[in-house]
């Protein structure tokens, strides 16, 4: 499996902290060799990708 996260984050320590931050996560898992019968033809493990973004303050 290969997976892979990049993003930016910005944020402020002043009287009252906070942060923002927007990240790509991408997932790429292998199948396995190994499949029979009828799950030959399907995905078992499929590709997925995210974008997350997130904000965070302290009060």
């Amino acid at each position: 499996m290969t997976a892979t996260t990049a993003g930016l984050s910005y944020g402020r320590d002043n009287n009252k902290p906070w942060q923002e931050s927007l990240e790509y996560y991408l997932q790429l898992p292998e199948e396995p060799a190994d499949k029979f019968g009828a799950l030959q033809n399907l995905t078992l493990v499929p590709d997925m990708q995210a974008v997350v973004m997130r904000f965070h303050v302290d009060l």
